[in-house]
C-alpha cells in the first residue's frame, strides 16, 4: 500500500517504502528459483553433489568442498544448503571464492 498514512497522497517516503518492498520480495523469488534450479532432485536442500555439478561447469580447478568450505555456508545436519542458508549467501559483503575465474578478482 503506497498511502501509508492514510492521508490519500503519496508522500515519497511512502513510495521508497513501497519500493524496497517490491525489490525485496523479487529478490527473493529470484533467490527461490535460482535455487530450485540447483536443487535437481526437489529435496529442498542443496547437497554436495548438486554444488559439485555447478562448481565443475564453472571452475576446472575448485572442488564442491573447496567452495563450501571458502564461501561458509551455513550447512543443515545433513550437510546440506538450506534455501535460508543460500539466501544469506547473497547478502553477505565479504564473500570471496579464490580462484573464481567467471568473476573479477576471485569475487563470486
Amino acid at each position: 500500500m503506497l498511502d501509508a498514512n492514510g492521508d490519500e497522497e503519496v508522500h515519497y517516503s511512502d513510495f521508497l517504502a513501497a519500493t524496497v518492498n517490491v525489490r525485496g520480495r523479487w529478490r527473493r523469488e529470484t533467490l527461490r528459483k535460482i535455487f530450485n534450479r540447483i536443487d535437481r532432485d526437489g529435496s529442498g536442500t542443496i547437497s554436495v553433489s548438486e554444488v559439485q555439478r555447478i562448481v565443475a561447469q564453472s571452475c576446472e580447478d575448485a572442488s564442491a568442498e573447496t567452495f563450501l568450505k571458502e564461501s561458509k555456508v551455513a550447512l543443515n545436519s545433513n550437510g546440506e544448503i538450506s534455501f535460508e542458508a543460500f539466501a544469506e549467501l547473497f547478502d553477505r559483503k565479504d564473500l570471496s571464492i579464490a580462484g573464481s575465474p567467471s568473476s573479477p578478482k576471485g569475487v563470486l
